[in-house]
């Protein structure tokens, strides 16, 4: 309940203020919260709608859009899209990869061929991202701390998750 009125707060913010990091930062609470959902299993009349093996390949897909909506967040945090385009570039095609990669999973591709690709596009991605957060010096140590365990904690997750799903098969 508190995350879903923390997304609505922050999409209210966002229509009146028109900022695109507050729109960003929304898209983050609402993959968040479909991840808890899939997880918990919580919406369960839709849930009966599909089989359980597209609803395990599911939750294992949910946190690697965590990892694509928190790139866009950094994007529109650092105002890369402004100054650092290459770098903007290189982030947008990797969320462009996590789309293509969530939807090979899902369709029955074997994760043995998706997951060397999605683990160096998320490295380069990582050590991308990381690089926006320190390579300006108008956020603070504490800023750039939150950060880089915010950045880093979904790009681990998203390869312990997919290497687990490697190991079940």
């Amino acid at each position: 309940g508190s995350i879903i009125g923390l997304i609505f707060y922050i999409l209210l913010l966002a229509i009146k203020t028109k900022q695109l990091m507050y729109y960003s930062y929304c898209l983050l609470g609402i993959c968040n919260l479909l991840t808890i959902l899939i997880h918990q299993r919580i919406p369960e009349p839709i849930i009966a709608l599909f089989s359980q093996e597209f609803i395990t390949d599911l939750s294992l897909v949910m946190p690697i859009f965590i990892s694509a909506a928190i790139t866009q967040y950094i994007i529109v945090f650092t105002e890369a899209y402004k100054f650092k385009k290459t770098i903007t570039k290189l982030l947008l095609i990797y969320i462009a990869t996590i789309f293509v990669i969530a939807a090979l999973f899902l369709f029955g591709a074997p994760i043995k061929n998706i997951l060397p690709a999605f683990s160096i596009a998320n490295i380069i991605a990582t050590f991308a991202m990381l690089y926006l957060c320190f390579s300006q010096n108008k956020f603070p140590r504490s800023v750039i701390a939150m950060l880089v365990i915010g950045i880093s904690m979904p790009s681990l997750s998203g390869i312990i998750t997919l290497t687990l799903a490697l190991t079940s098969i």
